[in-house]
């Protein structure tokens, strides 16, 4: 199917970054496809993992994938095509937790003072806030 480009479609089960290699090697990745899915079709983009290890999977969830399948196998030392690039079940439990972890950290990208910040906030004196001084320079503390 041919699309023009810049055509925005709609995807109504999703779309996943995917590839056929098993086990793919980091540079031929290309993570930064999650965010060319998600500008070019409408619905939930994810990330099928075919790597080894976990790090790539959690980018790809600080990416805005919000779909994320990966193989899993009782033991990656047995006999096939993709148990290499499969996660054992220990692994798994770590990748389900750090992408809740992630899911809790990234926040709804608002600027704010939290209450947890105000004691060191009274110890540091600061005269100019972020809000009033965006650049880092122009953050003065009084001694």
């Amino acid at each position: 199917m041919a699309v023009a480009e810049g055509t925005r479609l709609h995807v109504s089960d999703g779309s996943v970054s995917a590839t056929s290699t098993y086990a793919r090697a980091l540079e031929e990745l290309n993570l930064r496809t999650i965010a060319t899915l998600r500008e070019r079709y409408d619905g939930p983009i994810g990330y099928s993992g075919h790597e080894v290890g976990l790090p790539t999977t959690i980018a790809a969830v600080c990416l805005a994938a919000c779909m994320i399948e990966r193989h899993i196998a009782l033991d990656r030392a047995m006999w096939g095509t993709d148990q290499a690039a499969s996660v054992e079940p220990r692994g798994f439990e770590r990748l389900a937790k750090y992408i809740r972890a992630i899911e809790s950290a990234r926040g709804d990208g608002v600027k704010r003072v939290y209450e947890s910040e105000l004691k060191a906030m009274k110890k540091l004196r600061i005269v100019n806030t972020l809000a009033a001084a965006p650049d880092a320079a122009r953050l003065r503390h009084v001694a």
